[in-house]
């Protein structure tokens, strides 16, 4: 059996910049099980995110720690071809929509 952790992590949109980002990469950090052998990192944004910066900033975040990348909830719409140049942009095994 697998050992499995998730990580759900509020992020407020209206804060988001370079040290934003670092808070919340070190809060990720902090929280990590180095016994688990996969992870999910969930961002759950306080509003749909509209600025794809913003959604690829999120996605390379989650890349730095695990390879199955799930998409926040976005305005924008992310049909499969989309989903297949995020997923070959971040070399990730798969991206994931959340809802």
């Amino acid at each position: 059996m697998q050992k499995i952790q998730i990580i759900k992590r509020k992020v407020d949109l209206s804060h988001f910049d370079g040290d934003y980002f670092k808070q919340i990469r070190n809060s990720i950090q902090r929280n990590l099980n180095r016994n688990a052998e996969l992870l999910f990192i969930e961002f759950i944004p306080n509003a749909p995110i509209e600025d794809k910066s913003i959604l690829k900033s999120l996605l390379h975040l989650q890349r730095e720690f695990t390879d199955i990348l799930i998409a926040p909830k976005t305005t924008f719409p992310l049909d499969e071809n989309e989903i297949q140049k995020l997923t070959e942009r971040f070399e990730a095994t798969m991206v994931l929509i959340g809802t």
